[in-house]
Order: structure tokens, then C-alpha cells, then sequence
């Protein structure tokens, strides 16, 4: 393709994604294709000459469009959203025509400096403690974009695992060093995500999976509880993630009592703050983060909700020079000079090579402002609040988490059979889409508002398919149900 082409083919991509966008709620949100549907339109050998342009987009119509699950949909309440924000796609693309490398800041000087300057922007927007700024003089912190919050929270056990075997070693320089791997415990609530477990899987430490209370909070008692029991049988805590908005109900742990514990036994606490934190734009919000002061390092999803395109995450430590000498443990003290400006960040994780997250970031912020992007979090927790009081006014449901952000979980009053029956036949219609969770035993219904241009009209338009879908259930729910088994 020369340059002539590319011109032709881009214009009319630009066409085809602004035509998807406009038409997409005539779209089911959910695919109607079965598992293994996609076999019976591609080969299963590559082609050995390269086709016209026209014909691999006329395949994009037949065999991807129809497969697709909507996450940009109207009426997608599932999961959290994706930010998926035209100016966000633009600096997409144009980041893959620079075609560059940040691994250091010579292989991309402007690469390193702008993701240097997001960071230090999207810390002073979330209101973060100064001390995870790059530029605060006397302070030695900062952070990194990386690919997911799964990533994040990885890096951050490794560099945590690092520093607490290094103070270890000089206690016990005689013990060999698997066995002091082996006494290193970690805790989380049961409320955190799996890529908490996963995490400290491959870092082979020992995670304690600790309950939460009536509200599905980690409290300080119940940490300090098993640390003790830890301390007294000779193994080494290390480690602790507390979470700002789960995934299941968005609660908010107390980090205020947890902070507070792990000064108290040399912990390190780690804020996974994927989605809620994206809420700290907003300075309402800001009361619900009472103790991130205690945090050694916090991540968060732009991508979640800061109208940014995949991947994008950000993960911000304290201790820089702690952080990259975990990975990096050769670097040498030029490596990670207090001059920002000679920072390498291939030193930050395990790539070498580094994508130009920082750009669609700059392109972004800019065209929607800080406003702009207050406006879009605020709307979706205004909604929240509406559906919320729609589940409240009606007798046969009840709500089961705190809306503090952008989730309402719900239930009909029911079994847990009953209502899994409901939503299977809610996402059977196509009409809407919404996921499961569990609370303790109790099945609930998550309702995310994620459209980015949502109103009241969508919200009242959900709400009565609901309503409509439990009178009805009675006369399809079966078929629905079984037809629908795959998606749980």
C-alpha cells in the first residue's frame, strides 16, 4: 500500500467507524453467533498473495461486525466502560504512523518526556498525594503507563517482593534465599480482583485471601488480625492491596485502617483503583479516597473511564529508585538520575520495547479538557443515581452495593435461581447486556453505565425492559436461559 492508498483506504475507514458509531443502536449489543462460528468464513491458512483493500473490509462487514460484542453500545451495561473516545482513536493512529519505541529516552525522546508529563498530569487531576509527582522537589516519585491494571499490580508485587527479601538479607545474610521467598506473605480481600492471585502466583508468594464486612470492605482488623497470626508462625508479611471500586460493587476498602496497619508492621499497600479512582476528577469524590497518604503505590485505568483507548493504565510509586532497581537491579544510579528527563522506562517492567501510550493521552486531555472529561464521570454517576432510585421505588427489587460511582447492582427479591433466569432472559432479548456477580452468596446484576453520550432516556429505556422481561418471564425464560449459558 503506498502512500496514494493509504491516503483513499484512510479516508474511507474514517467514513466506515463514524458511519459504525451513528448506527450503532440499530445493532443488537451482543452477538448472536454461536462459539466456533467464525471457522466457517475464514480459512484456516493465510493467503498466499495479498488481496484488495475493498475486499478485506467487505469481510469486516460479513464476519467481524456480526460477531462483535458492542462495548461502545447505547445500551452495554456491562463490565465498566470503554474508553473508546473518537479523539482518543486519532491519537491511536497516529501514535502507529510514528512507528517508535520509548524503551529509553534516546530511542523516543519526545515518547519519554510526554509520558513523564501525563503522569504528573493525571496525579494533580486525581488529586493524589504530592508524593507521587516526578516533578516535586525532595520527592523521588512518580510512575509509568503500562498495558492493564493485571500488569500493574504484577510489577508492584515484584518490586515490593524485592525490597522486603532485601531487608530480609541483611537480617538473616546466612539464609538462603528461597527459603526467605518461601516466609513472604501477602493479603488482599476477597473483594479484589483475581489479578491479584495471579500476580502473586507468578512472584511465587503466599496470598492470604482475607472476608470483608457487611458492605464488602477490607477492614484494618481483619488485616491486622492475620499479620499477627503470620508474625507468631514466623513468615514475613510484605504486602497488601487494598481496592478503590471492585469489580463486583465498586466498595471502597478502609484504607484509612489499613494504611494505618501497615505502617504499623513495615507494609507495603498497594491502591488498585482500576476504575473508581478515574472518580477522583471529579473533587466531590475525593472525600471517599481518606487514607491513599498511606499508599507506596496506586494504579488506575484511564481506559476504564477517562475516555482513553486501550490498553492504557497508570501505576505510580513513592519510591522510584526502589521501583526500578526491583527490575532492574543493575541499573546504575545515572539510570534513574533525580533528572527526570533521563528516565529509561524500559527499566519499568519487563518490555524492552514501549509503546507511545502518552501521546492519545496528551491528544485527549486536550480536546476534551479537564472540564469536559469532569462532565462525562459526573453524568454517568448522575445516572447511576437515577436507576438507583427507579430499583429502590419498585417493591419486587433492592439494591446491594453503595452507589458511589457509576454501578447500581440490583436483584429481583428472589433465589439466586431466579434471578440468574432474569438476566439470562434480559441478555437473550439482545436489547440489553448486563453481567452477573456474586456478593457473599447472593447473586446479583450489575447495571454499569458506560455509554459515553448516555441520558435519563437510555436509563428509563433499561429500566422498563427489566420490568418487562420479570412479567414476562414466566412464558420464554426457559429457552432463553439455555440458549444463553455460554456468556456465564
Amino acid at each position: 500500500m503506498n502512500s496514494e492508498e493509504f491516503k483513499k483506504a484512510g479516508e474511507e475507514m474514517i467514513d466506515y467507524i463514524a458511519n459504525y458509531r451513528a448506527t450503532i443502536s440499530k445493532r443488537p449489543v451482543v452477538t448472536k453467533e454461536k462459539p466456533g462460528y467464525m471457522r466457517n468464513f475464514v480459512p484456516l491458512k493465510a493467503p498466499m498473495k495479498g488481496e484488495k483493500w475493498k475486499h478485506i473490509m467487505e469481510d469486516v462487514d460479513k464476519i467481524i461486525i456480526p460477531g462483535l460484542t458492542h462495548w461502545v453500545h447505547p445500551h452495554f451495561y456491562s463490565y465498566f466502560p470503554m474508553g473508546a473516545s473518537l479523539p482518543s482513536l486519532l491519537g491511536t493512529v497516529i501514535t502507529g504512523a510514528f512507528g517508535c519505541s520509548g524503551s529509553t529516552w534516546f530511542t523516543s525522546p519526545a515518547s519519554t518526556e510526554l509520558e513523564i508529563i501525563i503522569i504528573d498530569w493525571v496525579a494533580k487531576l486525581l488529586g493524589l498525594p504530592e508524593k507521587f509527582l516526578f516533578h516535586k522537589e525532595g520527592r523521588q516519585g512518580g510512575g509509568c503507563l503500562r498495558g492493564s491494571a493485571s500488569e500493574c499490580i504484577l510489577m508492584t508485587v515484584c518490586a515490593a517482593q524485592w525490597a522486603a527479601l532485601h531487608e530480609l538479607k541483611k537480617k538473616q545474610p546466612s539464609t538462603p534465599d528461597g527459603e526467605l521467598l518461601t516466609s513472604l506473605v501477602a493479603y488482599c480481600s476477597k473483594e479484589a480482583h483475581s489479578c491479584v492471585e495471579k500476580a502473586c502466583l507468578i512472584a511465587m508468594v503466599t496470598l492470604r485471601i482475607l472476608d470483608t464486612d457487611d458492605r464488602c470492605r477490607f477492614r484494618g482488623k481483619d488485616l491486622e488480625e492475620a499479620v499477627k497470626k503470620d508474625l507468631e508462625g514466623g513468615l514475613n508479611p510484605f504486602f497488601v492491596v487494598g481496592t478503590f471500586g471492585t469489580t463486583s460493587s465498586t466498595a471502597i476498602d478502609k484504607f484509612d485502617e489499613l494504611g494505618s496497619i501497615c505502617v504499623k508492621y513495615g507494609l507495603w499497600l498497594h491502591i488498585d483503583g482500576a476504575y473508581g479512582a478515574n472518580a477522583l476528577v471529579c473533587p466531590e469524590i475525593r472525600h471517599l479516597a481518606k487514607g491513599f497518604e498511606y499508599a507506596s503505590s496506586i494504579n488506575m485505568n484511564p481506559s476504564k473511564w477517562m475516555l482513553m483507548h486501550l490498553d492504557c493504565s497508570i501505576i505510580w510509586v513513592e519510591d522510584r529508585f526502589q521501583y526500578v532497581q526491583s527490575l532492574c537491579p543493575k541499573s546504575t544510579p545515572m539510570n534513574v538520575h533525580p533528572d527526570t528527563q533521563m528516565i529509561d522506562f524500559y527499566q519499568w517492567g519487563t518490555d524492552d520495547r514501549r509503546r507511545f501510550r502518552a501521546l492519545k493521552m496528551w491528544v485527549t486531555i486536550r480536546k476534551f479538557g479537564v472540564e469536559g472529561i469532569q462532565k462525562y464521570v459526573r453524568n454517568h454517576i448522575q445516572l447511576a443515581k437515577k436507576f438507583e432510585e427507579l430499583v429502590r421505588g419498585d417493591d419486587r427489587f433492592e439494591v446491594m452495593n453503595d452507589v458511589n460511582f457509576g454501578l447500581v447492582c440490583f436483584r429481583f427479591k428472589g433465589t439466586n435461581e431466579i434471578n440468574a433466569k432474569i438476566l439470562a432472559a434480559i441478555d437473550a432479548s439482545r436489547m440489553l447486556f448486563m453481567v452477573p456477580a456474586s456478593l457473599g452468596n447472593t447473586y446479583i446484576i450489575r447495571f454499569s453505565v458506560n455509554y459515553e453520550e448516555s441520558t435519563e432516556k437510555e436509563i428509563l429505556y433499561a429500566w422498563e425492559i427489566i420490568k418487562n422481561t420479570v412479567e414476562e418471564l414466566d412464558l420464554t425464560i426457559d429457552e432463553m436461559y439455555d440458549s444463553l449459558e455460554y456468556f456465564y
